[in-house]
């Protein structure tokens, strides 16, 4: 059977998540699918580039080899207990992450078609409100309550829509397609929007 380990250049990932030399601490896997999902999830970027996935048989850790320590030693029943135990115990925590990222997965779905749908809804709204703009002749009090509701909602719309933005985004982040700058990047855009106009740039001249 084999065993999956991170490396980086003369280190490996503990389960702790931080890298040592000390070749007894090495983190083992027995996938290689479990190994990348570790390293795409717990290792930050810079850290992931520098670091490949290297794997060892059971029998070459047991005979000498304890996570790729070149002087062999012998193998004695209890180390082979503790090497069981120890790869049970590995076992049982990534089970337990897997599930909790499973379900972190999930909910972030649900919530990205919840917002996908709301966000549907306050469009037929602003629609409604600009065909009654178009239609009715309004005195000013009249004209100025449906500029608000039209203000609320398009607020209201662009709140819908950045929190969407931001659960994709960190669906993709769990997904591995996009990293935590990405998210980053996009919380600083928040702060300070900016629009440039397509037909009416006289408008927001007069802003301010």
């Amino acid at each position: 059977m084999k065993v999956f380990y991170i490396k980086k250049g003369k280190s490996f990932l503990a389960n702790d998540l931080k890298f040592y030399k000390d070749t007894e601490r090495a983190w083992g896997f027995e996938s290689k699918k479990k190994a990348c999902k570790i390293l795409m999830h717990n290792v930050p970027c810079e850290d992931r580039e520098k670091c490949k996935i290297i794997e060892k048989s059971l029998t070459q850790i047991a005979t000498g080899f304890v996570v790729m320590k070149a002087k062999p030693c012998i193998a004695t029943a209890d180390r082979i207990y503790q090497l069981i135990q120890e790869k049970k115990d590995i076992t049982d925590k990534l089970t337990n992450t897997e599930t909790a990222l499973e379900t972190m997965q999930k909910e972030l779905e649900n919530t990205s078609k919840e917002l996908a749908g709301k966000i549907s809804i306050i469009d037929k709204e602003i629609v409604d409100i600009m065909h009654y703009v178009e239609f009715c002749e309004l005195p000013t009090d009249k004209g100025y309550e449906v500029y608000k509701l039209l203000h609320n909602k398009t607020n209201e719309r662009r709140t819908a829509k950045d929190n969407k933005t931001e659960t994709d985004l960190l669906l993709d982040i769990l997904k591995g397609t996009k990293t935590f700058e990405d998210y980053t990047k996009h919380l600083l855009y928040k702060q300070s929007p900016i629009y440039t106009p397509r037909a009416l740039p006289e408008l927001f001249q007069q802003v301010g």
